[in-house]
């Protein structure tokens, strides 16, 4: 399993460290191990999210853990649009720590 954060400017490693432990959690919670974490950073564009698909592609990975959706965009619509595209292009299903939206 692989696991993708998108965060906003001035994250304290508290904050981040924090997000990784609830996807480790989740991780194990349902029997998979987490291989890597895509950090998305405001002012790298979607190279973080670019580097998660092409590694779903290019390795036997078949699942991506984020803590809510809103980590794969700030509009609704595209939230799904992007797991949908992920799912789609990668075979890998999108598993959301805080389905409601609090992670």
């Amino acid at each position: 399993m692989l696991g993708y954060l998108q965060v906003r400017p001035g994250p304290t490693s508290e904050l981040l460290d924090w997000l990784h432990s609830d996807l480790v959690t989740y991780a194990e919670r349902e029997g998979f191990a987490l291989a890597d974490v895509f950090v998305e950073r405001a002012d790298s564009g979607r190279a973080a999210l670019s580097g998660l698909v092409e590694a779903l592609k290019h390795q036997e990975i078949g699942a991506v853990v984020v803590p809510a959706l809103e980590h794969l965009s700030g509009f609704p619509g595209g939230r799904q649009a992007l797991r949908l595209l992920i799912e789609r292009d990668t075979g890998a299903r999108v598993h959301v720590v805080y389905p409601n939206g609090s992670g």
